[in-house]
């Protein structure tokens, strides 16, 4: 069955191919983001999902206090080696406390996802959130399909993926709806993957213990490539 599956999807459009997890920080770092972002003021809400939610609150640069702060972008510029050459897409979170550590996790993730998809020497607009997801026992979880509004995405667990059984990120083609993949979460890596042509959900999830159980997730986003003209008009 796995290779016919494979055999069929080398005949379909390249948006079939779903995503791949990388490497992005180790677990020593990983834990530095999420004890940074427990120091941190928050914004509560309750989604659709029943996961509580707390999203890192983005505070708006004056220049832009008139925008959307859930809808910011910013051009990051790599250089010939897939460096970050000029910009960053932490700015909204400039008064946070010990803002240097959110600044280097972020450029580290950036970075890993340009060296992926080679965007050596080229300009992209670029965005990201962090978010934690608290889970108490006996519940479960989940969450319903979807499409970012990015060309590109990346998510990054940040929590000890052994605190709850399930909570995968299933994928699925919106032409041929019954060709899905599963892919499982591991501490400090991302799953890289395109939303053209799919949707992602996160599979049915169980916290194992009886505490409240605490799943933080780094997300960077890519709307689309900069060209020249395009980078001296912002």
């Amino acid at each position: 069955m796995a290779s016919l599956l494979s055999s069929l999807t080398a005949f379909l459009p390249s948006s079939i191919s779903f995503a791949e997890k990388i490497p992005v920080f180790d677990k020593e770092r990983a834990q530095r983001v999420v004890q940074f972002f427990d120091n941190q003021r928050k914004v509560d809400y309750w989604p659709e999902e029943r996961l509580k939610r707390w999203e890192l609150k983005k505070e708006q640069l004056k220049e832009y206090e008139q925008i959307d702060p859930h809808d910011r972008w910013f051009p990051i510029t790599f250089d010939s080696n897939g460096k970050i050459f000029f910009g960053e897409i932490s700015q909204q979170y400039i008064y946070t406390k010990n803002y240097p550590t959110l600044q280097e996790a972020t450029t580290i993730a950036v970075e890993a996802m340009a060296k992926k998809l080679h965007w050596e020497g080229q300009t992209h607009l670029m965005g990201m959130s962090l978010v934690q997801y608290q889970m108490v026992a006996g519940e479960k979880y989940g969450m319903h399909f979807h499409q970012d509004a990015s060309r590109y995405t990346m998510t990054i667990l940040l929590n000890d993926e052994t605190g709850w059984t399930g909570g995968d990120l299933l994928f699925r083609s919106m032409s041929f709806n019954w060709i899905q993949q599963t892919i499982h979460y591991k501490q400090g890596y991302g799953i890289l993957f395109t939303n053209e042509g799919k949707q992602h959900s996160v599979t049915e999830m169980t916290p194992v213990s009886n505490k409240m159980t605490e799943r933080t997730i780094m997300t960077v986003h890519e709307k689309y490539p900069l060209l020249d003209d395009d980078v001296e008009m912002i």
